[in-house]
């Protein structure tokens, strides 16, 4: 076997699609994020600086829930490098990870599909 066929790097760091389901009936949607893989680059770094965010917060005394969501949001944008279908009041949205950050948030469903997706490896290595 070619030892070059085991590394994930590459693919992980394109990214794949996700369709996002509505978190009112489960159904999918047209919105679509495109999110890097856990052996990405991108997402070590952002899981890595989420965890310090974390613990910094924790030892300051400052470790409520509320925070502690805000960095995980914070983190999971830090994986999704695009998306389409977005829209407000008609209008295509431009992507903008701060409006993310917000949607995982205010959606914890959609932020827990990102993260299953994130730490599902076949979504990344499919032919």
């Amino acid at each position: 076997m070619d030892i070059k066929s085991l590394y994930t790097l590459e693919r992980h760091e394109k990214g794949a699609e996700l369709n996002l389901l509505s978190p009112l009936d489960g159904k999918p949607t047209d919105c679509y994020l495109t999110v890097v893989g856990s052996d990405s680059v991108a997402w070590r770094e952002s899981e890595l600086n989420g965890k310090r965010r974390v613990l910094e917060l924790f030892k300051s005394g400052e470790g409520d829930n509320a925070k502690h969501n805000e960095v995980i949001a914070e983190t999971l944008a830090g994986a999704v490098v695009g998306w389409k279908g977005f829209e407000d009041k008609g209008k295509e949205l431009k992507f903008d990870k701060a409006f993310l950050k917000e949607l995982f948030i205010n959606s914890p469903f959609i932020a827990d599909q990102v993260d299953t997706f994130i730490g599902n490896r076949a979504n990344f290595i499919k032919g």
